[in-house]
């Protein structure tokens, strides 16, 4: 659906940034190649239309794709233009040559996995490595910068400035751009600027297809995953492999473990009380302990091949920090220093940003006031999980199932239950988390962002302590009330006991019932109704 609309006239190329200018051109090869599809960074601009737009809007649209334009190819970046086939949008396609993104890797220090006989380890680039074939060839078959760290350098280079820059010009901050965080003054501020983002290249694409999504008996590419993904996403499914692995011992210990309950079953009397219960019990717990001591080993060998050994240490400032209203900060907008600047206890230098964590007590302040709030907010909306759920076992479900001589009744007010139980835990997610399909930010977002941390990783270590909280009583409450307390809590004025005091039929149609009800709507508001949406639209 896109449109090439390369420039009707030859496009004359720009003269080598100053950067540069000691560089040979012996990779114009390089910049061809490049402009047959490497990784690539895509800035959207919106095209206003001739016939409904102010004539001065026209021209500050013309002045910005020129002022762009010109920018990023002055950087010596390569930019190709697309506009879409309804000429609402232009796509600025931005690559790089060979010889940028070595000097700017060299420049920046940026780190590339030396080859086995050279160590192994993650080491800063350097053109005289280099020549020496010391780097490792990445996975996914590029010389040296795999797909991800080229696109990370191609930012860097859109985001800066030619060195032998004379106009005393900022950045281009195309991100706050695409934000409305930041306009051109000599465009009143206006900016046509939609979206920036790196495109996937589809030949790694099409690799991890075959050897990944394709591939069910082979393991799982992980290095792959790691260069296009990130190491982040490639440690998550490293875990996610190795739990699944590792569950295959409990799994069949707990086949045989069944198969002998069926089989001791006359002589126990029951299919449930037998003498391999504790037996079983000790196994599961051993598991665990060898789980996680196997896990924390295999995690660090990972961190040392991915070199986030000190990634904390290291992590940038994420940009919502160093934006929101909270944070101080060392100079103020009109560039004067802020006397209200915090010093590093430590090094004795201001901080560049800064927000107090606060104190608990006696009076929650900063941080420690937001945090009290967002685990004031998740106590309201579990306990409203708990009332619901206690009405819908007294007034609807356990009516169901009458006295227990009927045992299709009790299964059926047992799957009442769980279905009830899936359709609330699945209303209060919507409203926690969010509905992407719909645009929906979801509370708990709100919430973590307002508690203002400063980095990523920290900003994630919240969200997963607040959500573990707010799950764990959202959706084992349910369960944990008909198996535990029903038969001995009293509740709106009795005890609604299970029929004939036995839990367990209910709990067996319950949780099928519960699960399958979430996974359901899950599926629904995933991929059936985006799906819907997509359709009706086109």
């Amino acid at each position: 659906e896109v449109t090439s609309s390369l420039m009707s006239k030859p496009t004359l190329r720009r003269e080598r940034a100053g950067r540069y200018k000691d560089d040979d051109d012996e990779d114009v090869a390089t910049a061809a190649l490049a402009v047959m599809g490497p990784p690539a960074i895509c800035v959207v601009m919106e095209i206003p239309d001739e016939d409904e737009a102010q004539p001065e809007d026209i021209q500050i649209h013309k002045d910005e794709v020129q002022m762009i334009v010109g920018r990023l190819r002055s950087l010596n970046l390569n930019v190709e233009k697309y506009e879409s086939s309804d000429k609402k949008f232009l796509y600025l396609k931005v690559s790089s040559n060979e010889a940028v993104l070595k000097y700017e890797a060299e420049s920046c220090r940026y780190r590339c996995k030396l080859k086995n006989e050279y160590g192994g380890a993650m080491c800063g680039y350097s053109q005289d490595l280099d020549q020496k074939s010391a780097f490792d060839k990445p996975k996914d078959g590029f010389p040296v910068f795999n797909s991800a760290l080229q696109q990370k350098i191609i930012l860097s280079v859109m985001e800066s400035l030619p060195y032998d820059d004379k106009e005393g010009t900022e950045p281009l901050r195309l991100k706050d751009r695409a934000a409305g965080k930041y306009g051109d003054p000599l465009l009143d501020r206006k900016t046509f600027v939609r979206e920036v983002f790196p495109l996937h290249h589809q030949r790694i694409r099409f690799k991890l297809t075959s050897e990944w999504a394709g591939a069910f008996f082979k393991p799982q590419p992980l290095p792959l995953i790691g260069e296009y993904f990130g190491e982040k996403y490639s440690l998550f499914f490293t875990f996610h492999g190795f739990y699944m692995s590792m569950l295959c011992i409990p799994a069949s210990i707990g086949l045989c473990y069944s198969i002998a309950r069926l089989l001791m079953a006359d002589m126990t009397g029951s299919y449930l009380d037998n003498p391999l219960m504790p037996v079983m019990a000790i196994v599961i717990s051993l598991w665990s302990c060898v789980f996680v001591k196997y896990w924390a080993n295999l995690e660090s060998a990972k961190r040392f091949d991915w070199d986030t050994m000190e990634f904390e240490l290291e992590e940038a400032v994420q940009d919502l920090f160093k934006n929101s209203p909270k944070t101080v900060k060392s100079v103020l907008e009109d560039g004067t220093p802020n006397p209200d600047a915090q010093v590093n206890p430590v090094t004795g230098e201001i901080e560049d940003y800064y927000y107090d964590n606060g104190d608990w007590f006696p009076i929650p302040t900063f941080r420690a006031r937001s945090q009290l709030v967002t685990f004031t907010v998740i106590a309201i909306i579990n306990t409203f999980n708990i009332l619901v759920t206690l009405c819908i076992w007294k007034f609807i479900a356990r009516p169901i199932m009458g006295d227990g001589s009927n045992t299709s009744m009790v299964f059926v007010g047992g799957a009442v239950m769980g279905a009830l139980s899936g359709i609330l835990s699945f209303t209060i997610d919507c409203v926690m988390d969010g509905v992407p399909a719909f645009d929906f930010q979801g509370l708990m977002v709100k919430l973590i962002e307002d508690e203002n941390w400063r980095t990523e990783t920290e900003d994630e270590d919240a969200n997963i302590m607040k959500t573990f909280f707010f799950k764990v009583v959202e959706k084992y409450f349910p369960l944990a009330y008909v198996a535990f307390m029903v038969n001995h809590v009293e509740v709106f004025g009795g005890v609604d006991y299970c029929p004939k005091w036995n839990c367990l039929p209910v709990v067996w149609a319950m949780f099928p019932a519960l699960v399958i009800t979430e996974i359901c709507l899950n599926t629904a508001f995933t991929h059936g109704i985006p799906v819907k949406l997509h359709e009706t639209r086109s």
